[in-house]
C-alpha cells in the first residue's frame, strides 16, 4: 500500500490530498499492470523487479563482457534504461 508522509512537506497538506485522489486511477492502473505480469502496457518496467526469466537473459547476456575494463552503450533509448 502507497501511503504519504507529509511530515516534512513544504507542501499544505490539503494540497498533498488533493494530488493523493488525482492519483487514484494512476497508482490503480499500476496495481493492474503488475498484477496482470507481462510487458504489454506502458507501466510494464513495474515487472521488471520480479522477472527471473529476464534476470537470467540478461546475466547470459552479460557474460561475455564480465572481464571488460569499459562497456560503451550507444543509442541508449527507452529499452536500455530498463
Amino acid at each position: 500500500m502507497l501511503t504519504i508522509d507529509s511530515t516534512q512537506a513544504v507542501v499544505d497538506k490539503e494540497v498533498l490530498a488533493a494530488l493523493w485522489v488525482r492519483l487514484q486511477p494512476e497508482i490503480k492502473a499500476m496495481q493492474e499492470t503488475v498484477a496482470a505480469g507481462g510487458y504489454t502496457d506502458d507501466r510494464a518496467s513495474l515487472n521488471l523487479l520480479d522477472d527471473k526469466v529476464m534476470v537470467a537473459q540478461v546475466k547470459q547476456a552479460a557474460k561475455p563482457f564480465l572481464g571488460a575494463d569499459t562497456v560503451v552503450l550507444v543509442g541508449m533509448g527507452g529499452p536500455g534504461l530498463g
